[in-house]
């Protein structure tokens, strides 16, 4: 059964995924989703009367953005990432993957958000040797110990889609490779595994469609690896 409304505060409203999740919320067909509040450096460009930009270039300072908000959203949907490259070295991109997301999941944990959606990766693991998969569990490690009622991890595979700040040429390579495979049976195939950016924003769309679980004293949380966010990204488009 669907909500009849949802408000939802995003961060990461200007990365793949994040941004896709924001247009295709805006459309008539997430008549689900009542508003959208972004929390980040720049405006998402998205036009649209469901959506509203909450500019500040200080990341610190978006935990409190999400404590200053008026009114408790519903859903905090979480696309926020960055490289190493970007970053400028590994410690400061996990300053930014694990410890922004985290704080600014608690942030929401303590506002009142009842739904946090995690944008992962496909093999995350808190033991993983690879740093990246290691950081990336340990950000769903935390934010699963803060217990929200219902938390949403989606793990996709390689991201296929255009970005407005480039990750890198080892990201182009792997995504135009990907993206001569996507739709075949080795979409699903890890390491091969690949996800179109809105196959990952509908896929979202499409489990928040359901209510969240009314048994508040059992948190739920909920994984979905890439080839069941395909499947859901198929429903949510038919």
């Amino acid at each position: 059964m669907a909500p009849s409304s949802l408000n939802v505060i995003v961060l990461g409203a200007t990365g793949l995924v994040g941004k896709l999740f924001v247009k295709e919320s805006a459309e008539s067909k997430a008549s689900f989703i009542s508003s959208v509040k972004t929390i980040g450096r720049r405006s998402t460009g998205v036009e649209s009367a469901k959506v509203s930009d909450i500019l500040d270039p200080d990341t610190s300072k978006w935990p409190d953005k999400i404590a200053e908000l008026e009114s408790t959203p519903d859903v905090m949907f979480s696309g926020l990432g960055t490289t190493k490259a970007i970053a400028g070295s590994f410690e400061n991109q996990y300053k930014i993957d694990h410890d922004l997301n985290v704080a600014a999941a608690k942030a929401a944990k303590e506002k009142g958000v009842k739904t946090y959606v995690l944008i992962s990766s496909a093999g995350s693991s808190a033991g993983s040797m690879i740093p990246y998969l290691k950081m990336k569990g340990e950000i769903e490690r935390d934010i699963i110990a803060l217990e929200f009622p219902r938390t949403i991890i989606l793990r996709p595979g390689v991201l296929i889609g255009e970005r407005e700040v480039s990750h890198g040429i080892g990201e182009v390579v792997m995504q135009k490779f990907t993206s001569l495979v996507y739709g075949t049976v080795f979409t699903k195939i890890s390491p091969m595994s690949a996800a179109k950016g809105v196959d990952v924003a509908r896929s979202a769309l499409e489990l928040l469609k359901t209510d969240p679980p009314t048994d508040s004293s059992k948190p739920a949380v909920e994984i979905y690896e890439n080839s069941k966010i395909l499947d859901l990204a198929k429903s949510y488009s038919h």
